[in-house]
């Protein structure tokens, strides 16, 4: 009885899950696993209703329930011995593969015990190494993906956590065991590859990975695809690091002319890529050009996310900056001005996004002699003192301050400067703090053409969210059993009262 209602709640489960009536799937489970006895809670069937609400759970971003069901499931299904001629122990050690590398992502993406995501690829990757890559089984290439998805996933674990030389061994290891020489999966090899020589800077290996890809996505999709425009990008981005910015320049453009083609000339994602492409114009000493892709890029911001917003106030500094190398002050200070009071509006003063923008507009009163406005604004600085900006950042910013005024002659207000900064630093003598300001590294005075300082950090966020975003996409075929995983159960369910009725046949004729 109990077989045939959850039969009729796994139906259920099926519509909810297809609608992604996500709460209603885990509702249906829930009242699945109510209507096992505990005989039967050592059952696959009972452990595949379970895997299924974990998994579940794990979409869902509940990873600290979704680990708690995936470890209760391996204490059911370990055994001491398999058999790898027995079919159904092959069966159970595929379903304790696919559970730890399910738990692995778990581990990989929840906020505590990320490094035991290791540790579970690992299990997993010597399991099916063991049992499941015989050559006689008969589901080989289907174990054979789960081998080439756990190398993925153990790569990216590593990638995850900074250690790209071990990465790069798994990945490589992925890569000679690919047959398939044109398919998506090894795409997103080869770009793992390119990825983790990129941060060792071996930016030549980065590139013919990158370039590999490429040739691959050629075949697969057309020249406007997300997948082809984005290894251009990459492509870009290592030259640009690389110091090859001619050839930078000319993949930005590529990925600039394709984005404008795959999405609406005025999207974020356009203004972006050009501002990339701007960032290089500069890196490779041409200014004027530089400015006229800002441009297009602040303007594509401004009709897209509006002027109250953090993003166009980014768009305004970068143009800003861009005039002030070229030494038009005042054009950069209509920029920094309107940047400034944007940030003043939406984050306040008390930050150190705020402060360095003031300490820019400081510099640039300076430089075109606006004394009321350079008093006005380096009050509000001083003042920062007596409330919430932390006592490391005011001490910076006055350092900062120290340096605009010894860089432009002005010693006389050093003094002042001095007798705010013993507020944060009393152990300082005034000579020691003129040593420091001179010392100090700061972005704001001496703009380098190439912008590096201003950008760097912005970049390699702005990236890594890129890479990262699907980084354990190897694991995605395991999932896709879930319908195949009931619908065996199902049969298995039926044949077993089709031999009952058999029986029950037999006996009546007797």
């Amino acid at each position: 009885m109990n077989k045939n209602k959850r039969a009729s709640l796994r139906k259920e489960f099926l519509e909810s899950y297809k609608a992604k009536d996500y709460l209603a799937s885990i509702d249906n489970l829930e009242n699945i696993l109510k209507l096992y006895s505990e005989e039967e809670k050592e059952t696959i069937e009972y452990c595949t209703d379970v895997y299924n609400l974990a998994y579940i759970q794990q979409m869902l971003g509940k990873f600290s329930l979704s680990i708690n069901y995936y470890k209760k499931l391996l204490k059911i299904l370990d055994k001491k011995e398999y058999d790898v001629n027995n079919k159904e122990d092959i069966e159970r050690i595929d379903f304790i593969v696919s559970i730890e590398n399910c738990l692995g992502v778990c581990y990989g993406k929840s906020s505590i015990k990320q490094t035991f995501s290791i540790n579970c690829f690992e299990r997993a990757l010597n399991l099916t190494k063991k049992y499941l890559m015989h050559k006689d089984l008969k589901d080989k290439d289907l174990y054979t993906e789960r081998f080439l998805s756990t190398l993925h996933n153990i790569g990216s674990s590593y990638y995850d956590i900074g250690q790209y030389e071990d990465a790069i061994y798994y990945f490589l290891e992925e890569l000679s065991n690919r047959s398939n020489q044109g398919n998506i999966e090894r795409v997103d090899n080869l770009n793992y590859l390119g990825y983790c020589y990129e941060k060792l800077k071996k930016y030549d290996d980065a590139i013919g990975y990158f370039k590999q890809a490429l040739d691959i996505i050629k075949v697969l999709f057309s020249l406007t695809s997300e997948e082809y425009i984005a290894n251009v990008y990459y492509i870009a981005s290592v030259y640009s690091k690389m110091g090859d910015y001619d050839k930078a320049i000319k993949n930005y453009e590529i990925a600039c002319n394709l984005l404008e083609q795959k999405v609406d000339k005025k999207h974020p994602y356009v203004a972006e890529a050009f501002s990339k492409l701007s960032d290089n114009y500069l890196k490779a000493d041409r200014a004027q050009d530089a400015l006229d892709i800002q441009l297009k890029s602040l303007n594509i911001v401004k009709e897209t996310v509006g002027e109250k917003h953090m993003f166009y106030a980014s768009a305004l500094k970068r143009t800003g900056d861009i005039y002030y190398i070229l030494g038009n002050y005042e054009k950069a200070l209509f920029y920094y001005e309107t940047e400034n009071s944007i940030k003043e509006e939406i984050i306040g003063i008390y930050n150190e996004e705020f402060v360095n923008s003031l300490l820019n507009l400081i510099n640039v009163y300076v430089k075109t002699n606006k004394k009321d406005k350079e008093e006005e604004a380096k009050n509000k600085l001083l003042k920062m003192v007596d409330f919430d900006l932390p006592k490391k950042s005011y001490e910076k910013a006055l350092l900062v301050l120290c340096k605009i005024y010894i860089t432009n002659d002005l010693a006389k207000e050093l003094y002042d400067i001095y007798e705010n900064y013993k507020y944060v630093n009393d152990t300082d003598s005034f000579d020691d703090m003129i040593k420091k300001a001179k010392d100090i590294e700061e972005d704001i005075i001496e703009k380098n053409k190439t912008l590096d300082d201003i950008y760097e950090e912005e970049e390699e966020i702005d990236e890594l969210e890129d890479f990262r975003e699907d980084i354990f996409d190897g694991i995605k075929n395991l999932f896709d059993g879930i319908k195949e995983e009931i619908d065996k159960i199902e049969r298995k369910q039926k044949k077993e009262e089709n031999k009952q009725d058999n029986d029950e046949e037999k006996e009546d004729n007797i």
